[in-house]
Formats: C-alpha cells, sequence, structure tokens
C-alpha cells in the first residue's frame, strides 16, 4: 500500500481507494461508527439489532462500492445513510412480522449532519406510504374512521359526529380497522418472504 494522508481524503475517495486497498475502508468505519449506531437505535429501539445492523451496513457498503457515484445532490454520507436505514427496516420486519409497522418516529437527539433533513424525510415517507397503502385497502367505514382519527387527528368524538354513530362505535371500526391492519401487514410480509425464498 502506498504511504499517504488517509484522513486527508474525502468519503468518496476512500470507497474508491478500498476496492484495491481494502485496509482504507477502515476510516471510513471510523468516521460513520458512532452516528449510525445512533440513527440505528433511534429506528429499531434495540442496541443489539442497532450493532448487527450497522455491521451489515458496512458489509452492504463496501460491496456496493462500484455503485457509489459522486454526483450533485447525492453524497456519499446520504447514500450510506439509505442503505443503514433500509437495512434497519430488513431487520426490523424480519424481527417484527406480526408487528404493524409505526407511523410516526420519534425525532432524535443526535449530532446534525448535512443530510439529516432528506434522511428523516425518507423515514418518514417510508413508513408512512406503506402504512397509507395498507389502510387504502380497508372497507371503506374502517377507512374514513382511521383517516380522520390517525391521519387528519381528529378525536374520536369529533369523528363519531362527522359520521352520524355513537363513540362506541367509532372504537369499534377502530379496534377492527387495527386487526385488519395487522392482518395484511402479515400478508405483506409472508407473500414478499415467500417471493424471496
Amino acid at each position: 500500500m502506498v504511504k499517504r494522508d488517509i484522513k486527508a481524503l474525502s468519503d468518496a475517495e476512500l470507497l474508491s481507494l478500498s476496492r484495491e486497498e481494502p485496509a482504507v475502508f477502515e476510516e471510513i468505519v471510523n468516521r460513520y461508527q458512532r452516528s449510525f449506531v445512533r440513527k440505528a437505535v433511534s429506528i429499531l429501539r434495540n442496541e443489539d439489532d442497532a450493532y448487527d445492523a450497522v455491521q451489515d451496513t458496512f458489509v452492504r457498503i463496501y460491496t456496493a462500492s462500484g455503485k457509489f457515484e459522486t454526483r450533485e445532490g447525492a453524497s456519499f454520507s446520504s447514500w450510506a445513510y439509505t442503505i443503514l436505514i433500509n437495512q434497519c427496516y430488513t431487520s426490523y420486519k424480519n424481527k417484527h412480522k406480526r408487528e404493524l409497522v409505526s407511523l410516526e418516529f420519534v425525532p432524535e437527539l443526535v449530532e446534525v449532519i448535512p443530510d439529516q433533513a432528506s434522511i428523516d424525510d425518507l423515514e418518514r415517507k417510508y413508513t408512512k406510504d406503506y402504512l397509507l397503502s395498507l389502510i387504502s385497502k380497508l372497507p371503506v367505514l374502517l377507512r374514513r374512521v382511521v383517516e380522520l382519527h390517525f391521519i387528519d387527528g381528529l378525536p374520536q368524538s369529533v369523528v363519531a359526529k362527522q359520521q352520524g354513530v355513537s363513540n362506541a362505535v367509532v372504537r369499534s371500526r377502530i379496534h377492527r380497522a387495527k386487526k385488519e391492519l395487522q392482518k395484511m401487514n402479515l400478508e405483506l410480509v409472508y407473500v414478499k418472504d415467500q417471493a424471496n425464498g
């Protein structure tokens, strides 16, 4: 290996060089390990799972290094964090196949990174789009109550008035809707597993 100051190299330069000199990749690990773990813990809510996801992410970044291209609006960190987030969701789905994907993420207090806003948008879009796709498959009566209460944020009493039914009916429809959503989520995960298996 040619002697050089690898700390002075950009992430993209390190990634490119690591294809010829694998030991150089350790500098990328050093730069991103702590922030990756914080992000993974904020998604998975479990430190052991987070560390596993981060290790898998570094393997994926290294093996996909030839696919990364430096271009405007696409930094190494945004590309790397997208891989991390996808790895976390894969880990989450594999561990919690019977649980409904949460619509909201608790915002974490982590050091600000340049692409934090776009990463947070990606997280919200991924989970919200997934949940909305399930909600759209509900029967109309259940779907409308779920949209008004969970998406529009209206209290159950207001939903009841708008729908011309009692609070008890709204509670019952929400309960039935949750059961249906859990069932659909499980079926979708099963279908995906079968397709990948």
